[in-house]
């Protein structure tokens, strides 16, 4: 979850499960106040589902906007592969949760 976001790009960003409490143990982002779960949080969940689904790892980003979820982009290499918001454990488990078995590997050869 990324928050407090300025004018210079810099965000705060913490991971939060899917009941809305922090994981310490997958981010270096710690703070005494966190955000409140959007009101539309169940809704923002289905819709990443859906646009996540053919993919073997995205991110989904949405804004919330008056109370509803409002898209913002899908990510495929979120700070390139280097992003050091995480511990190295979430690193690791992060990765464990990508299952790439089923990638075609005709998809992979540059044309």
């Amino acid at each position: 979850y990324c928050f407090n976001r300025g004018r210079d790009g810099h965000a705060d960003f913490t991971v939060m499960d899917m009941n809305w409490q922090p994981r310490p143990d997958l981010s270096v982002g710690h703070y005494d106040k966190l955000p409140e779960k959007p009101a539309c949080f169940e809704e923002m969940v289905e819709i990443a589902k859906v646009l996540s689904k053919p993919f073997p790892f995205v991110r989904v980003d949405f804004y919330e906007e008056h109370g509803r979820p409002v898209f913002g982009e899908l990510t495929f290499t979120p700070a390139g592969g280097l992003d050091l918001d995480y511990t190295p454990y979430g690193q690791t488990y992060l990765g464990s949760c990508i299952d790439i078995t089923n990638i075609d590997d005709k998809a992979l050869e540059l044309q």
